[in-house]
């Protein structure tokens, strides 16, 4: 099968009835993301297995319009994407730097796959940090952390060009769909 390309993807993330094992078996066209998808691991799952479990989680409970104005299709990519630095991660500087890794690996494929500046903007913001998860992690008790995560929410709806208020609600939508999976 020929190299993911942006035809093919959209193909899958644009299906009348959408599966999001079909953008999987795209993606998973590239050697790299291949062996990301089978063997990373994300807890007790495959980094395939929960990646899928993210996108499903999105299709059951997110089914109006996107927040931020964000394509539905895109956003279906950007969660087959959101963790596909963590084994590379692992791997090399360590699990806690997954965040770096994501965004690297999404800005490079989008790039390569023909996306928008806007749209690479939009999901690296959202690959490249965890202002919720953060926070949650910390429990917001710590000196300054309230401070802290608006900021990083201010600088990912800057980064998404995208107004703060309604980054903020795409932000809670990728969260939960992550977290839920």
């Amino acid at each position: 099968p020929a190299a993911p390309d942006r035809a093919s993807i959209e193909k899958a993330t644009r299906a009348e009835h959408f599966l999001p094992e079909s953008v999987f078996s795209v993606l998973k066209r590239d050697a790299f993301l291949k062996d990301q998808y089978v063997n990373g691991s994300s807890g007790h799952w495959s980094l395939e297995e929960h990646s899928s479990a993210v996108v499903e989680q999105f299709e059951r409970f997110f089914r109006g319009p996107v927040p931020g104005g964000v394509d539905r299709s895109l956003m279906r990519l950007i969660l087959a994407l959101h963790d596909i630095g963590k084994p590379s991660a692992a791997r090399g500087k360590g699990v806690r730097f997954q965040h770096e890794y994501n965004r690297r690996i999404v800005t490079e494929y989008m790039g390569k796959w023909g996306y928008s500046e806007r749209e690479i903007s939009i999901a690296a913001s959202l690959v490249g940090s965890d202002p919720i998860g953060g926070s949650l992690k910390e429990g917001g008790r710590a000196p300054g952390a309230e401070e802290r995560f608006a900021q990083e929410v201010r600088d990912g709806a800057k980064e998404a060009v995208i107004p703060v208020a309604d980054y903020f609600e795409l932000l809670k939508v990728y969260y939960m769909s992550d977290a839920g999976a």
